[in-house]
């Protein structure tokens, strides 16, 4: 019994992606079938970022409040349905928008903040989170990742709350909203202005944070998307094992990320004509040309209105006023143009020098023999063009993905995971991705003959078509009144349900496979072959109707 858990399913800890609502919806969905199947309860630690952290906050809060999972469901499935935190995010912002607290930087994060706390966790903070919790969750872990050092951030309730270099005192820590949390887990770069802690954590009942900041943290701490640094929840799990020195029994990680991605297009050149034939040194001998027709008119207006006034001997008469009216007009144009421009040369300036600090020397004073002025503008295009388009790649995609590679190679290459892991991937039953690593399960010989079938029999049509769509929609913070209509919502639900009811069928089959599987219990066996059992009759529900739950 070296590999295998102690008794499987007994102590599971859930980890859940970052990805917007799709990833909150998608999650819901897979703690729902966890539900169905009497799991749930079993689940003693979830580490949540970003789309993840919002149902998790949201139903480890009310959980710990009592409240039963349908009722928690209910309360998520709404505010998923009827929030649109964009739109409400920016009528904050207006002027004339309400702000609650006059404490917070008024940007789109803490915007997102006060909705959070208004209509997910009413209020609530992480005081609610204790050690000696009422709920079956012994550990709560919503991450961030922290800007001075570039590390995740945790705020959880075993543990230091922080890090190693920014540490939230336990007598505070009950302090920070969980809206705030929600915040800081889900801040993606791009879309929002970092999230400063502890200032935008200030409130009415703050004094503890309040005199944190004063002593300790005069300028504030950003915070972003926990999914920076690890966007699976991983590694909050991994260490809180060291730590107790104790194992769950399985770790699933509940995940709407991909692998994936698609390759570099580089910039196809457009048609030679217009201003991308011309050389940069006319079109700044145009530019030139055009201020200084701009400054001759001008000159020409106010020499003009003085000339008039001048005629009309400035008496207090017609065309005394016409001369004086377009003399003003005249110096407000003038003044306005000149300070414009002296505006652009300094911008200029200031960017130049900038791009020219990042430049090292050496190649400085090679590209300053080459005349970049003689160049079409054309010809810069694909230059600039695939520079910007490779940077956000690799910033998106390359630096995403390589971490997720990372996170996942920790689980997955050490023998001490094997049987303990489970992988709840929102992509790997659509048909692209339904290949020989998915389908491996098939090959096994305990394997139903009833699932040995190809794609599109296996799942059926309805089945399949609803799991491709919702692995197809964006990290979105809103519902579309075209995704109501094709009921979007309810689709990223039933591909969470599906998809662990699927996991969780192969994870039995290769579990009973193992050598030591015949030396557990007799009543061990039978538990797992009665689970085993009731997974499969769901999977035959779910192709005959993939809505039997939703429902």
């Amino acid at each position: 019994m070296k590999k295998l858990p102690k008794k499987p399913f007994e102590s599971i800890a859930l980890c859940m992606s970052g990805g917007g609502y799709r990833a909150a919806s998608f999650h819901l969905g897979a703690m729902s079938y966890l539900n169905r199947v009497d799991l749930l309860e079993n689940v003693k630690a979830i580490s949540t970022v970003s789309g993840g952290t919002i149902t998790g906050v949201v139903y480890a809060l009310f959980k710990e409040r009592g409240e039963t999972f349908d009722q928690i469901y209910d309360r998520l499935i709404y505010q998923l349905r009827n929030r649109d935190l964009i739109k409400e995010g920016i009528a904050k912002l207006k002027l004339d928008g309400e702000w609650q607290n006059k404490t917070k930087r008024r940007n789109l994060i803490n915007a997102f903040s006060e909705i959070y706390d208004e209509h997910f966790t009413e209020g609530a903070t992480f005081s609610e989170f204790t050690e000696d919790g009422k709920s079956h969750l012994k550990l709560v872990v919503f991450n961030a990742t922290e800007f001075n050092h570039g590390i995740n951030f945790r705020f959880q309730n075993r543990g230091a709350l922080g890090n190693n270099y920014v540490k939230v005192p336990k007598a505070i820590q009950g302090e920070i909203k969980l809206a705030d949390i929600i915040a800081a887990s889900s801040c993606f770069p791009g879309g929002f202005e970092p999230i400063g802690f502890p200032g935008d954590f200030l409130h009415a009942a703050s004094n503890g944070l309040e005199e944190l900041k004063s002593e300790k943290y005069l300028e504030d701490v950003g915070l972003m998307d926990g999914g920076i640094y690890d966007n699976q929840g991983i590694d909050a799990i991994q260490l809180s094992e060291v730590r107790n020195s104790e194992k769950h029994d399985l770790i699933i990680i509940s995940d709407v990320s991909s692998p994936d991605m698609s390759g570099f297009e580089f910039y196809k050149d457009g048609k030679m004509e217009g201003l991308r034939t011309k050389n940069v040194k006319s079109v700044i001998q145009s530019i030139r040309r055009i201020t200084t027709g701009v400054l001759l008119t001008l000159s020409v207006l106010i020499i003009g209105a003085i000339i008039i006034a001048w005629m009309a001997g400035f008496q207090n008469n017609i065309g005394t006023g016409i001369g004086i009216a377009l003399l003003s007009v005249g110096i407000v144009l003038l003044a306005g143009f000149l300070i414009g421009r002296a505006f652009v040369k300094g911008l200029g300036r200031k960017i130049g020098n900038f791009i020219k600090k990042q430049v090292p020397e050496f190649y400085y004073q090679h590209l300053s023999a080459l005349n970049l002025t003689d160049y079409k503008v054309g010809d810069y295009e694909p230059l600039i063009m695939d520079r910007i388009k490779s940077l956000l790649m690799l910033l998106q995609d390359v630096f995403l993905k390589q971490i997720r590679r990372l996170n996942y190679g920790k689980i997955y290459n050490s023998v001490d995971y094997e049987h303990r892991r489970i992988s709840n991937l929102s992509k790997e039953l659509t048909e692209d991705n339904f290949n020989n690593r998915t389908k491996r399960f098939q090959s096994l010989p305990n394997c139903p003959e009833h699932m040995k079938k190809p794609y599109p029999d296996l799942l059926g049509k309805e089945l399949a078509s609803t799991i491709s769509e919702a692995a197809g929609f964006g990290t979105n913070l809103w519902f579309t009144e075209d995704d109501e209509l094709n009921r979007m919502l309810d689709k990223l639900i039933i591909s969470g349900q599906f998809n662990m009811c699927f996991n969780l069928i192969v994870y039995i089959l290769e579990l009973q496979q193992d050598e030591d599987y015949k030396e557990y219990s007799p009543l061990i066996k039978a538990e797992v072959e009665t689970l085993l059992q009731n997974l499969l009759n769901d999977w035959d529900l779910f192709v005959a109707n993939p809505r039997f739950l939703i429902n």
